[in-house]
């Protein structure tokens, strides 16, 4: 293949965490907690740096792949990377070892349940790796059911009634949809011969495809993408399995987990775009849709952990929106580590006090309310999300911007789900900075201390470090900062602080209750799904 550099030990970052993983079990069958924390931690942290090299060679060497075995092209399993994924993959595999950090600081009690959430979570990372890595349709399949299930177990890891309904709607959601993506697959290799995902495109280049199976089979495969993209319609089993997930899981869900999914879509995508050229209005209408009905939806939410979920749906809109720049790459880097962040800061909060309802958070007892870290990344993640200059939000928004310039109601969205993004913001920060009430006289039980432990502190630190380096030195190279883009952040902001006064009146509340007791069943997700992979297959 033209312009490709082979790679040998490409591999290694799929292979380090399932090695870690492995260690981590043989450590937890000798009763060392301590072993499972180290060995899981140590692998994730060699992958991690290996990234980081992988990420400065393709900045030299371009694109570079590996045949894993020495097979040939034609016959084995293909990994490849090429620069711009290369640095989202960085971001999340630094994002995946801060979540693991962050969850050392509080182990699930139990040796058994600590080695089952590490060695789990070491598996859901290689599949992340794998998934983005994947050349080939098949073997990208694997991988997303390898994440998948992984996914299903951490998110049931509590195992109260809530989390396991969770945990079983995405299960079969994500069963369903990747059933009809190898549908699709079975498809193009009966009409190509083929599975990689580059000498598909190739061959479907070469002869164009005559009749609809080509444009159904593409439909059907961009459904199980899309799906663990949560774009709407496909989004229905996000809200759930986010909230519910213990909070570490909740940040790998969100900050990690569509960012893998939405790279094998940018794959995809770019193979396919030149030949079915109706993907691209298709993919970034898909994205309109779910930033709008994501960021409303997001507004009508009482708990935190839910108006985070909404917000994942609407984020990714955005970033499929502008799926034909690099705004969308540099937006899901961002992503990646401002979500992890504000899960990982909110579930702080909500496991000193016991609950996550945002009204019930706004007044705190003296020794409960949040700490200046706390605050302090709160800010960083929430002005991330919200576009603030220096953060790295701004520069992934500025670039989506720029990027629809010539399609006036797409800039109008991005401007109205950036207010509305604003005013949610605000809303959830009267959890972080509430009004302080001393404990009552009678009261016996002294109040907690709000003193973070370390590794705590450091799991967050690792994102909230990566959200201002990609708005600093993105913003700077981009050339964002300027007088214009901060004046219209600064509206974005006064506006969005007037539609949260409209919120918390009386009828807000009200308008927001309706909105916020609005859920789908099963049965009514799944028709929903199934009616959305039928129009696609339509209109494709």
């Amino acid at each position: 293949m033209n312009g490709v550099t082979d790679l040998p030990l490409l591999s290694l970052l799929v292979v380090l965490p399932l090695a870690g993983s492995a260690g981590a079990l043989l450590a937890g069958l000798r009763g060392s907690r301590q072993g499972v924390l180290w060995i899981s931690g140590i692998s994730l942290a060699a992958q991690t740096i290996f990234a980081g090299w992988i990420a400065a060679y393709t900045g030299v060497h371009g694109t570079v792949r590996e045949v894993v075995g020495g097979w040939s092209v034609t016959t084995g399993i293909t990994v490849m990377i090429g620069p711009a994924t290369a640095l989202v993959l960085l971001v999340v595999l630094a994002v995946a070892l801060a979540i693991h950090v962050y969850a050392a600081g509080s182990p699930p009690e139990g040796m058994v349940r600590t080695t089952v959430f590490f060695v789990v979570y070491g598996i859901v990372v290689s599949g992340l790796a794998a998934t983005i890595l994947a050349e080939d349709l098949f073997n990208l399949f694997v991988s997303l059911e390898v994440v998948s299930l992984g996914a299903v177990v951490l998110v049931a890891y509590r195992r109260t009634p809530r989390s396991m309904i969770a945990a079983l709607r995405y299960l079969v959601i994500s069963t369903v949809t990747i059933a009809l993506y190898l549908v699709g697959l079975l498809i193009l290799y009966r009409q190509t011969g083929e599975l990689g995902i580059s000498r598909v495109a190739q061959a479907l280049m070469a002869t164009p495809p005559a009749g609809r199976a080509v444009p159904i089979a593409l439909a059907l495969i961009v459904t199980g993408l899309t799906t663990r993209v949560a774009s709407v319609p496909f989004h229905v089993w996000l809200p759930d399995a986010h909230s519910e997930a213990p909070h570490p899981v909740s940040a790998l869900l969100s900050g990690l987990v569509l960012k893998a999914a939405f790279l094998a879509l940018y794959r995809v995508y770019l193979a396919f775009a030149p030949a079915m050229t109706s993907l691209v209005p298709i993919l970034m209408a898909m994205g309109a849709v779910s930033a709008l009905l994501g960021v409303i939806l997001a507004l009508a939410q009482r708990s935190a952990k839910r108006l985070l979920a909404f917000h994942s749906v609407s984020q990714m809109g955005l970033i499929l929106v502008g799926i034909g720049g690099t705004g969308a790459l540099v937006h899901a880097a961002s992503h990646a580590a401002f979500k992890s962040l504000l899960f990982l800061v909110v579930g702080v909060l909500a496991t000193r006090r016991g609950t996550a309802d945002i009204y019930e958070l706004r007044t705190a007892p003296a020794g409960k309310e949040p700490g200046r870290w706390e605050q302090a990344f709160f800010l960083i993640g929430a002005g991330a999300i919200a576009g603030v200059p220096g953060l790295s939000g701004f520069v992934g928004k500025g670039l989506i911007t720029t990027s629809v310039r010539s399609v006036p109601f797409l800039q109008l969205l991005v401007q109205l789900v950036s207010v509305g993004t604003a005013a949610s913001f605000i809303k959830l920060g009267t959890a972080f900075f509430p009004r302080v009430v001393e404990p009552a006289a009678a009261t016996t039980t002294p109040p907690s201390s709000n003193r973070l432990a370390p590794l705590t502190l450091a799991g967050m630190a690792i994102p909230g470090a990566i959200t201002i380096l990609i708005g600093v030195a993105g913003g700077i190279h981009a050339g964002l900062f300027t007088v214009a883009k901060g004046g219209n952040a600064l509206a974005t902001l006064a506006i969005g602080a007037v539609l949260f006064r409209l919120l918390v009146s009386s009828p807000g509340k009200s308008l927001a209750g309706g909105l916020s007791g609005v859920r789908l069943g099963l049965d009514s997700s799944l028709t929903a799904i199934l009616l959305g992979a039928v129009v696609l297959a339509m209109v494709v």
